[in-house]
């Protein structure tokens, strides 16, 4: 300890006769620490961070790439679905693993609250009636949506994030309860989701307003993707609490797409049974969700992370 003592002293001694050695060293290790922390939280964020839900190593999504917004006909590999797929599906794969289906796009509305004259614009994202449920959320501030609100004829509802309540509401807590016009309108909003929940997607400006599945075809009135058999639109989700099943699931969900598509001639239009079979799909993990700036920018953020390593 004594030695320690003694060098540490003579350490301080030589830097206090050379400031400028000095300077130089504790800016470089500055910088150093400060680039490489930067960074590092930055990739967290976005490669390594689980979604703010319950269990989210047991969520799965349908199909690895992150596709968007609206398509048709055959994909080879599956990751973008129709609602009459995505309910087969769900059939196939029964009570082995809850299944839910969000939009892959999102829609621009323009919205104000009953009795203001301003509008202003929000981003809108129609989901299951179970999206919370499966993913595992809970409300900040009154509910979250059930399947009672997605069904056709059901009252408009909606649900938003914290962050939209706070930028665009003000955080009055009154807005729980009360009815914003979106592009003429009425819609109840029924609830605030937690201050970390964004959704699950992982974007840079991710859509904060929540809207059934059912009531899509109200605020796409020209395309009703909702009613549309061949329009891919949906993502799909999976929460299966054992791991053992995902093999048992993922056979089930493929097992799903093979029948609709044996079942519906029109997507089938000139390939062979044969083609339609090898039409595949499978489960990837999707515990950060879909996570579209980490296959945007993993590559580049793990480069940077080990160039402020190397500098450090």
């Amino acid at each position: 300890m004594i030695n320690i003592v003694g060098d540490v002293r003579h350490g301080m001694r030589r830097l206090r006769r050379s400031p400028g050695f000095t300077t130089t060293a504790l800016l470089t290790l500055a910088l150093g620490i400060g680039a490489t922390t930067a960074i590092f939280t930055l990739a967290y964020q976005i490669i390594l961070k689980a979604m703010p839900v319950q269990h989210p190593e047991q969520l799965y999504k349908v199909g690895k790439e992150s596709e968007c917004c609206i398509g048709g006909g055959d994909q080879g590999h599956w990751s973008i679905f129709s609602y009459d797929i995505y309910r087969t599906m769900r059939e196939r794969v029964g009570s082995m693993a809850d299944m839910t289906a969000m939009q892959a796009g999102a829609a621009k509305v323009s919205a104000h609250r009953q009795g203001d004259t301003d509008a202003q614009p929000l981003d809108i994202r129609h989901v299951a009636g179970n999206y919370f449920e499966v993913l595992g959320v809970t409300p900040y501030a009154g509910r979250m949506l059930t399947a009672e609100d997605d069904r056709e004829g059901a009252p408009i509802v909606a649900v938003i994030s914290y962050a939209i309540w706070k930028s665009k509401f003000h955080g009055d807590p009154g807005i729980v309860g009360d009815t914003v016009i979106m592009t003429g309108h009425p819609v109840t909003i029924v609830g605030i989701t937690q201050k970390d929940f964004l959704g699950e997607r992982n974007m840079s400006d991710p859509p904060g307003v929540w809207i059934p599945l059912a009531q899509e075809p109200i605020f796409n009135p020209t395309r009703k993707l909702y009613k549309a058999p061949n329009g891919q639109w949906l993502r799909i989700m999976l929460r299966i609490p054992e791991k053992k099943n995902v093999p048992i699931v993922e056979s089930a969900v493929r097992s799903g797409l093979t029948a609709w598509l044996m079942s519906n001639p029109d997507v089938r239009s000139g390939h062979t049974l044969a083609e339609i079979a090898r039409e595949s799909t499978e489960l990837a993990p999707a515990a950060d969700g879909v996570n579209e700036l980490r296959d945007s920018y993993e590559t580049s953020l793990l480069m940077l992370q080990l160039t402020a390593a190397f500098v450090l």
